[in-house]
C-alpha cells in the first residue's frame, strides 16, 4: 500500500520531442515562497504587537496601584485632622 505525501511540485519533467527535460516550475515554487514568508511575518508581527499590548497592560496596572496608594493616603491625611477638630469643638 502507497501512501501519498501532499509536496510542493517544484520540478517535473517536460517531454520535447520525446526527450525527457527537467524543468523547474518557478511561479509555483516563488507564490508558495511569498505566503510562507507572508505567514512567518504575520506571526512575527503577532507576537511583538502582544508583547506590547501586554508591556502597556503591565505599565497601566502599577500607574493604578501607585495614584491608588497615593488616593489612600491622601483620603487618610486629610479625614485624621478634621476627626480630631471635631473632637476639639
Amino acid at each position: 500500500m502507497r501512501f501519498r505525501v501532499n509536496r510542493p511540485v517544484i520540478f517535473r519533467w517536460d517531454f520535447i520531442q520525446g526527450v525527457p527535460i527537467l524543468s523547474t516550475n518557478l511561479d509555483e515554487a516563488h507564490r508558495r515562497a511569498e505566503a510562507l514568508f507572508k505567514k512567518e511575518q504575520q506571526l512575527r508581527e503577532g507576537q511583538q504587537a502582544m508583547a506590547d499590548y501586554q508591556a502597556e497592560l503591565r505599565a497601566m496596572q502599577e500607574k493604578t496601584a501607585r495614584l491608588r496608594a497615593l488616593r489612600l493616603a491622601r483620603d487618610a491625611a486629610n479625614k485624621a485632622p478634621s476627626a480630631n477638630r471635631k473632637g476639639l469643638t
